[in-house]
């Protein structure tokens, strides 16, 4: 099962490379290249704030179909959430990936179980696309950072101190679990707690962060090498470890899903608009007739 993961995740973290350095001439550990990508990546979060902020209203029909898509899965969440505990956890709940070196000193930062599978996988794309000089390979990686701790921002901090849903108990069909902070009312919402990075179960169902945070990562790898499969496979086998220790309703596995779809794709939008525009400063064309000089601003 790890080497079939292992080899999943290195497909896809590699889909359209060949295509990459078929086109160019790379300089291997071209510290310039990595300095441009890291500095346009980090100077483009005021961009992804905008975008992020505005892009809801700028396309208020997408918005109100995603609000009720949801509110219409929380409606039926009590039968639905039942069918997936009892047909698609049961059969999934298969395997559990382990923490990619726990006792390291950055375990704290690389994450627990799936979550560290994907930190140490980006982190070896960002390192081999230094490595080979490959700008789309760091570039997907950084944004993907980004989205990282967007998805924390956004879904585990913000929206889950808003919505302040209880998540299910893990037998919905007979409710004899014993957790008071779960329940069998799928309308229990309004359990408002201090914003929180801790993996406290009070009112911290919707949306699923783990969700949010996979799919935004697989919409930055999606979106980067046109390819709509792989990473959301890859996202989805991520998600899977350890399915049952995730305790959410399906309509907080569609929200994330949604909300991480959003993160990744203003990321990737924000950071392909500033590489659209002219860049400042002055330069200078050669003609018949001697030079002409133009100034971008």
């Amino acid at each position: 099962m790890k080497l079939l993961l292992s080899l999943l995740f290195s497909i896809s973290i590699f889909a359209g490379e060949s295509e990459t350095h078929a086109d160019r001439d790379h300089h291997y550990f071209d510290a310039y290249l990595a300095y441009k990508v890291l500095t346009k990546t980090v100077l483009t979060v005021p961009t992804d704030v905008y975008n992020m902020a505005a892009s809801p209203f700028q396309n208020p029909s997408h918005s109100l179909a995603a609000l009720g898509l949801v509110t219409a899965l929380v409606v039926v969440d009590k039968p639905t959430t039942t069918f997936y505990q009892e047909h698609v956890e049961s059969n999934l709940d298969l395997y559990t990936l382990k923490t990619i070196n726990p006792d390291s000193n950055i375990a704290w930062l690389m994450g627990n179980g799936a979550d560290s599978w994907l930190t140490y996988g980006l982190a070896f794309h960002y390192l081999s696309g230094f490595a080979f000089g490959d700008e789309k390979s760091q570039v997907a990686s950084l944004l993907s950072v980004k989205s990282i701790v967007y998805s924390i921002g956004i879904s585990q901090l913000l929206l889950k101190s808003i919505t302040g849903r209880q998540r299910p108990k893990s037998d919905l069909k007979e409710c004899t679990d014993t957790d008071p902070d779960r329940t069998c009312n799928p309308y229990d919402f309004g359990n408002w707690h201090t914003p929180s990075l801790s993996p406290d179960s009070y009112g911290t169902s919707m949306p699923s962060y783990h969700v949010t945070m996979f799919v935004s990562v697989a919409t930055v790898y999606a979106e980067m090498y046109d390819n709509y499969w792989l990473p959301y496979i890859v996202a989805g086998v991520l998600y899977a470890s350890d399915i049952k220790g995730h305790h959410h309703w399906v309509s907080d596995l569609v929200a994330g899903g949604i909300v991480g779809t959003f993160i990744g794709h203003q990321v990737v939008r924000s950071y392909k608009e500033e590489s659209g525009k002219p860049k400042e400063g002055i330069t200078i064309i050669p003609t018949l007739n001697g030079v002409t000089f133009s100034y971008n601003f």
